[in-house]
């Protein structure tokens, strides 16, 4: 018997109506790997409205046009990190996994909505402040990212008005 019969044998295999009960076991961050294996554990995990909203990529719904109850926000979006005033400074987010920081505009998770449940308007508010995020099929991270960035600038552009105008 060779090594590659050898190890077929050796394979479990698992019964599909079991993946979602399996999965249900399993944090977000492992559910992102799982997606990965194989069309079946990807399609498994999409299919489930549940796993949807828990890995954020739920679609906002039709007949919701502003949030009737609790809404969760990504988590990522707790990460970000960027020179906020500078608008060329490129948007950052670092985890345990990653302490450098990886590029916000270079990963998969920017395109993943930025709460759950999906909504189509995001309003970051800071003291004296705010910005509105809007986008019909349902905010992504990026979107509440480059409104963050906005308002910083438009903050420090405001600032520094102020201190020309107390100078003379």
């Amino acid at each position: 018997m060779t090594t590659s019969q050898q190890h077929q044998q050796q394979q479990m295999t698992i019964p599909y109506y079991l993946l979602p009960h399996i999965f249900s076991h399993l944090p977000a961050e492992t559910l992102i790997v799982c997606k990965r294996v194989c069309t079946l554990w990807h399609a498994t995990i999409l299919s489930s409205q549940r796993f949807r909203r828990l890995l954020f990529v739920q679609p906002p719904s039709p007949e919701r046009s502003y949030a009737r109850g609790p809404v969760a926000v990504h988590p990522v979006l707790m990460l970000l990190k960027s020179d906020w005033a500078n608008t060329v400074a490129p948007i950052t987010f670092s985890s345990s996994c990653n302490a450098n920081g990886k590029l916000l505009d270079e990963s998969p998770v920017k395109d993943q909505y930025a709460t759950e449940p999906a909504l189509t308007t995001f309003i970051v508010v800071m003291p004296g402040h705010c910005v509105e995020v809007g986008r019909g099929e349902g905010v992504r991270v990026w979107d509440v990212a480059k409104g963050v960035k906005t308002l910083f600038v438009g903050m420090a552009e405001q600032s520094k008005g102020a201190l020309f105008e107390d100078n003379w």
